[in-house]
């Protein structure tokens, strides 16, 4: 019984971090991002380790009760804080197109007036400069 009871305190663990770094990107920023990594990492080798529990005794988790319970709220965490990462990688993936520079080049001279396009026969390279 000791161990079922540890074994929900470390999924009860892993649920608060996910949580937690859930909190922070609710607002996402580069160092909400940076901070959940760890937090995230933190949650996963207590699953691991949960994991490697289970798979040391086959049935184990079945005698205990809330066990289950506690792994699909952790599972209703993860999937949340990945929705809320996708979401962020949109939204910062937007935003670098937007404030990336234009490579095109521009069609104006210094003075203001619009140059001319080059137009050229096939197999012609036109440059300017």
């Amino acid at each position: 019984m000791q161990d079922a009871k540890a074994e929900r305190n470390q999924v009860k663990a892993a649920r608060r971090l996910v949580e937690k770094v859930r909190g922070r990107l609710m607002h996402p920023t580069i160092e909400a991002l940076d901070h959940g990594g760890a937090e995230l990492t933190a949650a996963v080798n207590c699953l691991a380790g949960l994991e490697r529990a289970f798979a040391g005794s086959p049935g184990s988790g079945q005698h205990w009760p809330g066990l289950a319970a506690e792994v699909a709220c952790l599972r209703l965490e993860v999937r949340r804080v990945q929705d809320l990462l996708q979401g962020a990688a949109k939204f910062y993936a937007g935003w670098a197109r937007l404030i990336a520079p234009d490579l095109a080049p521009a069609n104006y001279t210094p003075e203001g007036k619009a140059e001319p396009r080059a137009t050229g026969e096939l197999g012609e390279v036109v440059l300017h400069g």
